[in-house]
């Protein structure tokens, strides 16, 4: 019995780099779950009012003495912006700034659509995601086959493929051509009209049989599911903007959270229960 194929087929599975480090950071539609939520964009009105206040109050005295209610003695009123209202700003300008990298540098597939679902219901086939991971691979030469992004790519390519750890395997081309889009482009699916299903084959006939068929659901959530993770600087960036958002915001909140449980507390008599 010959070997030989068997142990260059397991040799395929391990080819490519030995490790990896760095940080899963959040994928993108995690990152447009929360930049799209009303609570976020709601912090956006911070970056037109505090900068109004600011050049308002800029020639007014830092305090303002008044007797509004006709008592003997004066009532002082601040005049300048409250400290929280400075991280507000700062809030809502980490979030804005995340959502222009969310906007400029998440794939438009991904954007578009936020499932597999999605996706096939405004018909996408499976040549269609042959198509787009080929455009999308032209600007990719090399990928970790351990990283999280390569690991989806592994697996989309796969899907579309048929073959093992086609990363790992085209780590080290050394060809003017990029590899991962040369086999993504060259893919032979077909799209089954009406059945949700494709073919893959290295010779479409037309007489494929019925075992042969793949769900091209399961194709798009591969390329959904790769996508998610790809833009290894872009996507930490937004991710990190991110968190400084909710960062500002979370002291004015903590903050006002305490005085009014303070409030609250000082209002409620003793022994008083619920």
């Amino acid at each position: 019995m010959d070997m030989l194929p068997l142990v260059k087929g397991l040799k395929k599975l391990e080819e490519g780099p030995d490790e990896w480090s760095g940080y899963d950071w959040l994928p993108w539609s995690t990152l447009r779950s929360v930049l799209d939520a009303k609570a976020v964009r709601a912090v956006s009105f911070w970056l037109i009012l505090v900068p109004i206040l600011i050049a308002f109050t800029a020639e007014l005295p830092e305090r303002y003495y008044a007797n509004p209610f006709g008592g003997k003695e004066d009532v002082p009123f601040v005049l300048n912006v409250p400290f929280n209202w400075y991280l507000l700003y700062f809030s809502a300008a980490s979030f804005g700034l995340g959502r222009l990298i969310y906007v400029a540098y998440c794939p438009e597939f991904v954007r578009k659509y936020g499932s597999s679902a999605a996706a096939s219901s405004d018909g996408v086939t499976a040549e269609l995601v042959r198509d787009y991971a080929s455009d999308y691979l032209s600007s990719i030469k090399k990928v970790n086959r351990l990283s999280p992004e390569g690991l989806r790519l592994n697996r989309f390519l796969f899907e579309l493929t048929g073959e093992n750890n086609l990363v790992g395997q085209l780590w080290d081309h050394q060809s003017d051509l990029n590899p991962l889009q040369v086999k993504a482009a060259g893919a032979r699916v077909r799209e089954i009209p009406g059945t949700g299903t494709y073919l893959r084959s290295t010779k479409l006939t037309g007489e494929e049989k019925e075992d042969q068929k793949l769900l091209t659901s399961m194709l798009l959530w591969r390329f959904i599911d790769w996508l998610n993770f790809s833009k290894t600087i872009a996507r930490p960036f937004c991710a990190i903007l991110v968190g400084l958002g909710f960062m500002f915001l979370a002291f004015p909140l903590i903050q006002g959270f305490w005085v009014v449980l303070q409030a609250f507390t000082g209002q409620l008599p003793v022994g008083a229960g619920f």
